[in-house]
Order: C-alpha cells, then structure tokens, then sequence
C-alpha cells in the first residue's frame, strides 16, 4: 500500500472511533430553568442542557420547584461538564456535577423534579431513579393527574421531618431527609398537623 492509500486508511479508522467526550470545569452562571444553566468558560459563555433529563417547562406544574432545586444546588459554584453533544437549538447536551461529585441530573431524578429522557439516553440508573421516585410518589409524582398533565397536578406535595416537625417544599435540599416521612398534600394540611415551614424553602 503506498503512502496516500495508508493515509486515508488511518483517516477512515479515527472517523469511526467515538469522539472522546470534552470535560471542563465552569463557574454556573445562573439557572435558565430546571435542566438548562448558563456556565461561564475562558471567558465565554456556554448554555447547557443537562442529558438525560427532561424538567417541567415554564408554566408547567413544578417547573419553579425544579428551577428553584437547581439553582440552589449549581448557581455561582464550580461544576464539572461532560459534553456529550449539541442540540438543534446550539446548546451543549452534558452531564453536570457539582463541586462534591453529585451529578445534577440524577439528583432531579431523585427530588421528582425531572422526567427521564429516555428517547435520546440509555442510561438505566437514570430510568431506575425516575421509577424509585414515582414509586415513593416524590416531588411532581406525588400529585394526583401528574402522567396525564390535568389541573389536578398544580398542587404540591410537602414532606415532614418528624423529629423537627417541620415540613419541606419539594425544592428543598432537605426534602428527602431521613425522618421526612410525613406526606401532606397542602400547605394549610401540614400546619393544622402542628408543623412549621422550614426557613430555608419557605414553603
């Protein structure tokens, strides 16, 4: 073979490798919603969309519960980018992690904030993780007409710490707390229980 039958060989075999995803770390600008954020990159800005995952959008039931989670967990920290493609609408599909090593998908999955998009992903921890949340009826899962989208779904599921009585809106980092345990299906419910709003969600 000579040297310009042995350089494109070696072309067609790299064009068939997978293309090795791109890590970087960014400063989280702020939240656009619950699975978009804006990061900040040598100078740059850069949109992400968390993979994997797909939040309520605005308008929708828990969309604010999601933003609110979000926010709270990346804006203005240090997080760790994995890209794995770019979307038709130019913004980075990745996985994002935060400064102590959770991944931020999973832990919408885990609070009942997001949806496991499973049209573009195979991630089966992902799709486990919805199905355990749905199964505890926890954030956008424990209200009743969630799946079909009905009105019913506006309303907003409260976890309860037993020990503190206090309860927990589900943008709460302590939502799913050990002793979370008490489910109360309004606001008005959980104080005529004797708990009182934690100060941090101010639910």
């Amino acid at each position: 073979m000579n040297a310009r039958g042995s350089l494109l060989l070696i072309f067609v075999l790299l064009c068939g490798l997978p293309a090795v995803p791109q890590t970087f770390t960014a400063q989280c600008l702020f939240v656009i919603d619950g699975d978009t954020m804006e990061v900040s990159k040598d100078g740059g800005r850069i949109r992400i969309r968390l993979e994997g995952i797909d939040c309520p959008e605005k308008e929708e039931p828990f969309a604010q519960e999601a933003k609110a989670f979000a926010t709270r967990m990346a804006a203005g920290k240090t997080v760790t980018v994995i890209e794995k493609e770019q979307d038709p609408y130019g913004r980075t599909v990745a996985r994002v992690y935060l400064d102590d090593g959770r991944d931020l998908s999973v832990e919408l999955l885990k609070a009942g904030l997001a949806r496991y998009y499973g049209r573009f992903n195979s991630d089966w921890l992902l799709a486990r993780l919805e199905q355990d949340a749905k199964e505890a009826g926890v954030g956008m899962w424990g209200a009743p007409g969630t799946s079909s989208g009905s009105a019913e779904n506006r309303s907003i599921v409260y976890h309860g710490n037993t020990g503190s009585r206090v309860f927990h809106a589900p943008s709460c980092p302590d939502y799913n707390c050990k002793r979370c345990t008490r489910v109360f299906q309004s606001r008005a419910e959980a104080v005529a229980a004797g708990f009182r709003p934690c100060g941090r969600c101010r639910p």
